[in-house]
């Protein structure tokens, strides 16, 4: 009975694992590029601001990674930095979608590998992140 309500366990957590794929993906690919021409577009700051929360909520919703990584004490920052880090986004292409300097992003990359515990180690950052669940 215990072999068969583990197997039960397993393949509930899959199908968890691949409904959250399924609406990651869709997002990422339906809702996300729209938020990115806003981004890139005339906005004032109210806008701005609003657009921030939008996709960083969207980003909440679709991302258990968040919430595995959340328990090391992100900065809300840092958290949108880690996942764009996450999704192959160089320091560059991070800084220009945050509207900081390049500075900045090294800055909040050197917290999130002190916090990760990747502080002077030879691990790469967005590997490490991709393999946290």
């Amino acid at each position: 009975m215990n072999i068969t309500l583990n197997f039960l366990l397993k393949k509930r957590e899959n199908d968890i694992a691949d409904i959250q794929k399924k609406i990651a993906s869709n997002v990422k690919e339906s809702i996300l590029p729209y938020v990115e021409k806003l981004r890139k577009s005339r906005l004032d700051n109210a806008q701005n601001s609003y657009l921030e929360i939008i996709e960083h909520r969207l980003n909440n919703v679709i991302s258990p990674f968040l919430h595995t990584i959340n328990s090391h004490s992100l900065t809300p920052k840092e958290l949108r930095v880690a996942s764009l880090i996450r999704d192959g986004k160089t320091s560059k292409e991070i800084a220009s979608l945050l509207f900081v300097c390049e500075g900045a992003i090294e800055f909040h990359r050197n917290n999130i590998r002190k916090k990760l515990g990747l502080k002077n180690k030879k691990r790469n950052l967005q590997s490490h992140l991709l393999s946290m669940k």
